[in-house]
């Protein structure tokens, strides 16, 4: 028992029956089982075979035995499963059998030939759509969300028999070959020959999708072979909806040190020509190799052909990243943009068709600075914890004066400062002996500390304070390359004298005091008109109120007299003039 032009086929089932003696085959009826045996190598050689089987028999004139080769032998992992019984090149029934009409002493060419039936499934797939041209494709498709796509099916007769009613079903994509395009074949189809559908669709996820053919065996006419089992086949292709996708961190730090400090941040503040290092971290966030990676940055005009390496390599995979640095000086105030742009690729760095290049961009920011301060001192008359700052230039009391400095510190600069000193030499106070009123350091642009200081001046004081801080970023961290900004200020103290002076007059006649003054004495006669006038002057250093005149020989007070000029509060070295009119008694 033996394949068509291969070995035998060992543990076949082989029965043999002797006739009733009516030539018909009746296993299970009338016939008799006389013996079986299975397939394999004949014990009397010194060869091995395989599928040899013998029986020993009497034969006779009327004598017909029928040799079965039984229907289990064909099922499901059994020897013969898939093949069909056939004599030479002729398909026959199953069983065979042989019918001896005349006694043969030894019959030893009794031969029974199987072939296989089957067929073989091919599935691949390939991106863009042209009538099945580029068929077959490939087991993978790369594209993205709609990208077009074409399947190819291809069932090819493996068997020794014609195959007809072919099927090719897919249930992923939900088609058969009815919604498929014949591109090759016909049916019946032969031994060795193929059928060759194609189907278009678009990518819409990731699918590993199977499908299955199978034909029905027949002769050449499409007749069926019955008994025989329909050969089937599946096969794979797979699709990939992949999303290229890439991000550009860029970022600036102070100092050259080969990148050592990349990333850095999003600002960099220095003074002119102060050293900084530019990193660009370039990173693949998609699901493709990236290559041909294109960096550029038009506003420091350069590309990464400029620019150093520090990490990374290409074909950049799918979540890592490459790492590039410049290193130059501030020139200027400057926010700046760069950009990438990559190809998506295969691991091997061999382009994906049909996919859009994605791109990235991002900013880092140098700052050229200009660190400012300026120091406002006031003083005012007091003390109340603060409460009056800020003050005026000028502060006036009586000796000891109670007074309250004021000492303002503003950042006009474009950086935060630290470290801020105040000194008021002639005072021989430092910010230490300063109270903090308001405002908190690292001092902001615009912002302000201010601090007072209580004390008592026992004589006329110009007094000088100074002031200093040292640029910072906003965490205090110093910004090198930057002096530190200063700035000065005064604030005046008084201790004032007050006094007054009186200076009494007397003239002749009556005239709205016009004349004032008059003289230290008149002489008259009794009832002859006179004018007294009063003149007072400030001849302190403050201002004077309330000022009261009284002449008690006269028995007159301010209110009695006439204001002929002057006004209160009386200023230092001005005057006020009274005039009063009566008569000698």
């Amino acid at each position: 028992v033996y394949d068509v032009g291969e070995e035998g086929i060992n543990n076949v089932l082989v029965r043999l029956y002797l006739d009733d003696g009516d030539g018909i085959f009746e296993p299970g009826g009338d016939d008799e089982l006389l013996t079986s045996m299975l397939t394999g190598d004949n014990p009397s050689t010194t060869e091995v075979e395989k599928g040899w089987y013998t029986f020993d028999v009497d034969f006779g004139p009327t004598i017909f035995h029928w040799v079965e080769i039984p229907a289990s032998n064909f099922g499901t992992g059994q020897p013969l499963e898939n093949y069909a019984l056939t004599t030479g090149d002729t398909i026959g029934s199953n069983p065979m059998y042989v019918v001896e009409g005349q006694f043969v002493a030894d019959r030893t060419d009794i031969d029974f030939g199987f072939a296989r039936t089957g067929n073989k499934q091919k599935k691949t797939v390939y991106l863009g759509t042209n009538s099945g041209a580029r068929c077959p494709g490939g087991e993978l498709a790369i594209g993205a969300n709609g990208a077009a796509v074409t399947y190819c099916f291809r069932v090819t007769n493996t068997g020794s028999f014609y195959l007809s009613d072919v099927t090719v079903t897919d249930d992923d994509l939900g088609v058969t070959q009815a919604d498929m395009t014949l591109l090759s074949g016909v049916m019946p189809l032969a031994p060795g020959a193929s059928l060759v559908y194609y189907y278009a669709a678009t990518i819409q996820n990731d699918l590993t999708n199977t499908a299955t053919a199978s034909g029905n065996p027949t002769d050449e006419n499409g007749g069926d072979l019955p008994g025989l089992e329909n050969p089937s086949a599946t096969d794979t292709a797979r699709v990939d909806k992949v999303a290229p996708a890439i991000t550009l961190a860029k970022t600036v730090y102070i100092g050259h040190n080969s990148g050592a400090d990349c990333p850095g941040g999003e600002v960099a503040t220095g003074g002119s020509n102060t050293q900084v290092t530019y990193c660009f971290s370039v990173t693949n966030t998609g699901d493709t190799y990236l290559n041909t990676i294109q960096l550029t940055d038009n506003t420091l005009g350069i590309n990464q052909a400029n620019m150093t390496r520090k990490s990374g390599a290409t074909p950049l995979a799918p979540g890592a990243s490459i790492v590039y640095y410049y290193e130059t000086v501030i020139s200027s105030t400057l926010l700046n943009t760069a950009e990438v742009a990559a190809n998506p690729t295969n691991a091997a760095g061999e382009d994906l068709p049909g996919l859009n290049n994605p791109s990235a961009t991002d900013t880092a920011r140098v700052i050229k600075a200009a660190p400012a301060i300026v120091l406002n001192k006031t003083v005012y008359a007091g003390h109340d914890g603060g409460a009056g700052c800020p003050g005026a230039e000028l502060a006036t009391g009586a000796n000891p004066a109670a007074v309250t400095f004021c000492f303002e510190v503003q950042n006009t600069g474009d950086t935060y400062l630290n470290d801020i000193s105040v000194s008021d030499g002639a005072l021989g106070i430092t910010r230490a002996d300063m109270t903090l009123l308001s405002g908190s350091t690292p001092l902001a642009p615009n912002g302000k500390l201010v601090y007072y200081y209580e004390a008592s001046i026992n004589q006329d004081i110009v007094n000088e304070a100074t002031t200093s801080g040292n640029p910072t970023e906003q965490n205090g961290a110093d910004i090198p390359g930057l002096s530190n900004p200063s700035d000065k200020d005064t604030a005046e103290v008084d201790v004032s004298g007050p006094g007054i002076q009186l200076d009494k007059s007397v003239y002749m006649g009556h005239d709205s005091g016009v004349s004032c003054p008059g003289g230290i004495a008149v002489t008259g006669a009794n009832g002859d008109s006179i004018t007294y006038c009063f003149v007072v002057t400030n001849v302190g250093d403050t201002y004077l109120d309330s000022i009261t005149v009284v002449d008690g020989p006269l028995s007159i007070d301010q209110a009695d007299m006439t204001r002929l000029s002057g006004t209160t509060p009386l200023a230092p070295g001005a005057k006020l003039v009274y005039y009063f009119e009566t008569t000698i008694a």
